[in-house]
């Protein structure tokens, strides 16, 4: 254990100086990691975000335009397609991008269920 004295030529003082350091500098270092980590989250976020609307068909891909047009966001175009610098949208841009995703993912889910309902109604009902 280390105490202060009230002198700065004690080795303690010196000592508990050298402790500060070492834990301020273990604090800036793991706020460090903390925003590594929140990039990372980030990164990953947007690119699961691009390759959602990549694949999409070109119908929804058209609505997310529109959406990205309300916001005055910046649209490039030119012969191999339209680009969007996605990094640079803010948190409710990209909110209702993520949100038009999970509609359209759950819109599809719920057609297959009724196809395959009709699907199993028909071999059942007509096709005997």
């Amino acid at each position: 254990m280390y105490s202060v004295s009230g002198s700065s030529k004690s080795g303690s003082f010196y000592c508990e100086n050298k402790m500060t350091t070492a834990i301020a500098s273990l604090s800036a270092m793991n706020e460090i990691q903390t925003i590594a980590q929140h990039v990372e989250t980030k990164t990953n976020y947007l690119m699961s975000l691009k390759d959602g609307i990549e694949n999409m068909p070109i119908v929804h891909q058209i609505e997310i335009l529109r959406i990205l047009h309300s916001k005055n966001t910046q649209i490039n175009e030119n012969k191999n397609g339209v680009f969007v610098n996605i990094s640079k949208l803010n948190n409710d841009t990209l909110t209702q991008l993520y949100d038009y995703m999970k509609y359209v993912i759950n819109q599809e889910k719920q057609l297959n269920e009724v196809e395959e309902q009709k699907q199993s109604l028909t071999k059942e009902f007509f096709d005997k």
